[in-house]
């Protein structure tokens, strides 16, 4: 039941490196998440404000609407733009209900993505998104964690704090109407922001 891109994510106290174990991420210091049973990481910044993020009332108007396609050309164009072959993970800060990065990794099928957002119901959505996958993977990997896709990790993070990323991690940001933060491009993309 291993976090989708957890080698790419940072403890928010430290910045150091997380290691799960069953449903717990952990760093050398000792700073513990536990993950929530929707399936999203927990990686709160001390002083962080998680009151800011959208209501199940916001959340549930934006996908009826996005599901209409009246937007599909905007995601098309973000997918293709979040294209790279630098190493490493689709970052997006204000990520919602993972909407466009899901899209992204559609894109790109080897890549992993990290949705940030402070909407607890936003992040419900997300960590249970489908990513669709043009062919079926035969692998043995760990079964993920529950309410999270094999490639999409939902994290609670605020992006006014610094980013629970690793340096250079990242090899695309994407902002898609979400304020842009001095943090936002923090996870150190090899790509500029998108």
């Amino acid at each position: 039941m291993t976090l989708p891109a957890l080698d790419a994510l940072a403890c928010p106290n430290c910045g150091q490196a997380l290691d799960q174990a069953d449903r717990r991420l952990s760093c050398p210091s000792g700073h513990s998440f536990d993950l929530a049973k929707q399936g999203y990481a927990p990686l709160l910044a001390p002083g962080s404000n998680a009151t800011t993020g959208d209501t199940a009332d916001q959340v549930a108007a934006r996908e009826e609407f996005l599901s209409a396609g009246f937007y599909d050309p905007l995601l098309k164009a973000v997918a293709d733009a979040s294209l790279t072959d630098a190493p490493g993970v689709v970052v997006e800060p204000g990520c919602g209900t993972g909407h466009y990065l899901a899209a992204a990794l559609a894109a790109d099928p080897a890549r992993e993505g990290i949705g940030l957002d402070t909407s607890k119901y936003a992040l419900r959505r997300c960590a249970k998104r489908e990513v669709p996958q043009l062919e079926a993977p035969e692998t043995d990997e760990p079964r993920r964690a529950a309410g999270t896709q094999a490639r999409l990790a939902a994290v609670l993070a605020d992006a006014w704090n610094r980013l629970p990323v690793r340096d250079g991690a990242a090899a695309a940001v994407l902002n898609v109407f979400a304020p842009a933060t001095p943090t936002s491009s923090h996870a150190s993309s090899t790509q500029e922001a998108l």
